[in-house]
């Protein structure tokens, strides 16, 4: 049986971050690698600081002028707006 998300990244320290409000937003926690169809995907959650919600894996898509992005709960977030850790 696979281990779910949560287990694996609950202790692991984020990478990046996506400020939504002064209480969290989105947090970039490891770069995981390529997904079946040949496209790099990372790991992102939300925490409003009650712990981590929504960990889930993201392909990495790419906007006609080269800018690259996640979607997460239908918003964009682009990497060259998440700050690094």
């Amino acid at each position: 049986m696979k281990t779910p998300l949560y287990k694996i990244y609950e202790k692991t320290p984020a990478v990046g971050y996506y400020t939504m409000s002064n209480w969290g937003g989105l947090e970039v926690l490891a770069v995981d690698g390529i997904e079946k169809n040949g496209e790099d995907a990372v790991v992102a959650c939300f925490n409003w600081g009650n712990g981590r919600q929504h960990i889930a894996r993201h392909v990495i898509r790419y906007t006609p002028s080269g800018r690259a992005y996640i979607r997460k709960n239908n918003w964009r977030f682009y990497f060259d707006e998440i700050m690094k850790a």
